[in-house]
Formats: C-alpha cells, structure tokens, sequence
C-alpha cells in the first residue's frame, strides 16, 4: 500500500501552457502597458521635471516683482537705470570716455634736417627738390 502512496508524491506536476502564457501576457500589460510600471515611471519623472520647471519660475517671478516694486519706489534703482542704459549724468557732473584700442601706438617724432628719409630718394640716393 505504501507503493502506490510514494509514487504520487514523485508524480511531477505538470502546468497547462495556457496558465503560461496567460501569466506572460499579464506581466507583458503590467509593464509595458498604457498604465504599465513603465508609464508610470516615465510620468512621475517628467512631474518631477515639471515641479523643478515651476518652483524656478515661482523663484523668477518673485524676484522681477521685487524689481517693479524697485522701479515704482526707489529712485535710486530708477537712476541707476538711467545712468546705464540712456548715458545720463548729474548737471554737476563731468563725463571721460577712453577708447579702447588694442595697439599701441607710439607718438611720431618728426626727423631733424631731411624731411624725407631715404627711402623716398630717386636716382642713386639723390632727393629731389
């Protein structure tokens, strides 16, 4: 009687394919379906992206409402303004511009005697006159 006992217990089990493939085509929908783990990665990544964008923008926006709060009460942030971007000045002030150059250049001296040098001689190094 023992025999027949022993033999199911070694019997292996065998899965139907349908259940196979049934799993296989649940787990394919979990991930890569429209609501698949996938997607849903993909959509808290962007969110996040998102959030990023709009607390930059809240940081930007706080900081031009100060600079009109600036511009309609602080007349020294208004003449700041006008001394950069229109070129004014106070009636007691004078003004120096200095002109950048990127070669220097040496003040000319004018030869003593001659006023031509020798390179504009003709004829065997005589001048003419």
């Amino acid at each position: 009687m023992n025999e027949p006992e022993q033999n199911g217990d070694k019997k292996k089990r065998v899965v139907p394919i349908w259940f196979i493939v049934l799993v296989l085509l649940l787990l394919g929908f979990a991930l890569f379906g429209d609501r698949g783990v996938l997607q849903v990665y993909k959509a808290y990544l962007q969110k996040t992206e998102l959030e990023e964008k709009i607390a930059g923008l809240e940081k930007m926006n706080i900081e031009l409402r100060k600079e009109i709060d600036a511009l309609h009460n602080d007349l020294k942030t208004i003449e700041s303004i006008a001394r950069r971007e229109l070129g004014m000045v106070r009636p007691d002030e004078q003004v120096y511009q200095f002109h950048e150059s990127n070669e220097i250049k040496l003040p000319q001296y004018p030869e003593e005697g001659n006023s031509r040098s020798a390179d504009q001689t003709t004829d065997g190094g005589q001048l003419d006159s």
